[in-house]
């Protein structure tokens, strides 16, 4: 039974015992540095667990009769109707670990089940700022590479990854980097959902679809504002990737993610929106796909000479996955003249693929190999995070 199971237990049984359950979950995520919380309707009763390093952990199990009480806490903390049960819900908590400290902003997303309603939070990465491209752990090459794409102030750069693989943190280090370069000429603008983190040298834009101010309608308004550099957080829809495509013709720089797996797949995912060839050719400066893995904890890692690669014995540090931390893989392509006519010709996404490899210096596989062989990550930890992706390059092919 893990301490927080066991200071649950022991509170007595009041009016205010959700409130004391939530607060308690809340300082456990921070402590343990859990990027989410899922709390989640069983048979057998209320789970809740935190995913911590990119693994869910249990975090605690409560009994079926509490679930209406904390989810309804949860919901006056985050100023939803608690009355709501059958349809979804998001807001976000202003948490204050102590009276008088600095708010935690934790998004809530409520979600109807067959069992009860399930519940999200999800907690920023890191309420400081945000980091420096440096910092992010690029490999020299990418890292040359995405400074080059920003000092040339137009065009479209795109990042993709997996959910949680760090895409904000790294579209905020560029913000940082260019409001670096020439703050007395920069107008920098974002449109997000919701603001993750407070920047003190961009305008930001908190996306409210409910009242009708949509990414769309948000991107069209915020074009007359005559910025420098704009920031979409994601490209969700055809309508969203048509007029930012469009923006990034026009003497922008846009900045934004797009669900396509790796860097050479962004193309693919604009043609299939519907964004014609030539305009993807001509906006599209370069893409970026990144991942985030699980270092492998210096105090217990051991070289198995057998399997011929590095692994954990596990110890008490590692707390909960034998890992301690996690690093990025990152891989660039940028858009070069051959690429172009690829795009125009309308040729395959593998034509894309191949001609990407030749002029390629890293990718994800090759900078996962290189920290697997240093060991820094284990082999499973990169056939993990990797298998999946090779699995979709064959559907792509």
């Amino acid at each position: 039974m893990g301490p927080l199971q066991q200071m649950i237990e022991a509170l007595p049984n009041r009016d205010d015992w959700a409130v004391a359950v939530a607060d308690a979950i809340l300082r456990h995520a921070v402590a343990v540095g859990a990027s989410d919380v899922h709390v989640q309707p069983r048979s057998t009763g209320l789970a809740v667990r935190g995913r911590v390093d990119g693994r869910l952990c249990p975090f605690v199990d409560l009994p079926s009769e509490r679930q209406d009480h904390l989810l309804a806490r949860f919901k006056v903390m985050a100023r939803l109707p608690a009355y709501v049960q059958n349809k979804p819900q998001d807001g976000r908590v202003d948490w204050r670990p102590e009276p008088g400290a600095v708010p935690v902003m934790v998004r809530v997303s409520f979600l109807p089940t067959i069992l009860g309603e399930s519940l999200v939070l999800r907690f920023p990465h890191d309420s400081k700022g945000p980091e420096t491209l440096e910092a992010l752990g690029m490999p020299p090459a990418v890292l040359e590479g995405v400074q080059a794409l920003l000092q040339a102030m137009e065009g479209a750069v795109l990042l993709t990854g997996s959910s949680g693989s760090g895409k904000t943190t790294t579209l905020y280090a560029m913000l940082r980097r260019l409001n670096d370069l020439r703050p007395d000429r920069m107008n920098l603008v974002t449109i997000e959902d919701p603001v993750e983190r407070v920047l003190g040298f961009a305008s930001q834009v908190q996306v409210n679809e409910a009242q009708g101010l949509t990414f769309e309608e948000t991107l069209r308004a915020t074009l007359r504002h005559d910025p420098n550099v704009l920031l979409i957080g994601e490209i969700r829809d055809p309508a969203t990737a048509r007029i930012a495509i469009q923006a990034a013709m026009t003497g922008h720089l846009l900045l934004s993610t797009l669900h396509a797996g790796r860097a050479s797949w962004v193309i693919s995912r604009l043609l299939s929106m519907g964004i014609e060839p030539y305009l993807v050719g001509s906006a599209l400066s370069g893409a970026v796909a990144q991942r985030l893995v699980r270092r492998l904890c210096p105090d217990c890692r051991e070289y198995d000479s057998v399997g011929g690669t590095w692994r954990s014995r596990g110890c008490e540090a590692c707390r909960f996955t034998g890992h301690r931390g996690r690093v990025g893989l990152f891989e660039l392509l940028t858009i070069t003249e051959p690429i172009r006519e690829i795009i125009l010709a309308s040729r395959t996404t593998q034509a894309v693929v191949n001609e990407a490899r030749t002029r390629q210096p890293v990718t994800l596989e090759s900078e996962g190999q290189r920290l697997m062989l240093e060991g820094t990550i284990s082999r499973l930890e990169y056939e993990e995070v990797l298998s999946p992706l090779e699995t979709l390059e064959g559907l792509e092919r």
